[in-house]
């Protein structure tokens, strides 16, 4: 665990995830955790319009995966455009901090540097599951359940 550079709850949840096959998964989550900036800003000006958009984003587990099928969407727009402009209006029109994204992905490629130099395969996904990520969590994240 002290070979991450993260709070001990969430190297144990990266740990937890090794062993649940879904190291993918749990490094996004706790790159988006890690984040110093909020994903989802609350503006009080927009707040409807905010929750109406940031609901097709929602998870039934939790915010935990909440957070991460915000990411991965805007993987998957980015993947199809890659431009700035683009990926900003996407932000824009789903009420995502853009910051929060690209310094979630910043901190995803140094857990994924540390993972490789711990022997970790940081791409061992669980796919659709739900149930290994939540597990990892769990694990970690155990003291605040």
């Amino acid at each position: 665990m002290a070979v991450f550079p993260l709070e001990p709850i969430y190297a144990a949840a990266v740990l937890a995830a090794a062993e649940n096959h879904c190291v993918s998964e749990i490094i996004d989550i706790v790159a988006i955790i890690s984040s110093s900036a909020p994903l989802f800003p609350d503006s009080s000006n927009e707040r409807d319009a905010a929750a109406d958009a940031r609901a097709k984003f929602r998870h039934p587990s939790g915010d935990h995966l909440t957070r991460f099928n915000a990411l991965r969407a805007y993987e998957e727009i980015q993947a199809s455009n890659p431009s700035k402009n683009h990926m900003k209006d996407w932000c824009r029109r789903n009420h995502v901090n853009a910051r929060a994204i690209a310094e979630a992905l910043d901190i995803r490629k140094q857990l994924q540097r540390v993972c490789e130099g711990a022997k970790i395969d940081h791409s061992t996904s669980c796919g659709q599951k739900e149930d290994p990520a939540l597990r990892s969590l769990a694990r970690g994240l155990v003291l605040q359940t």
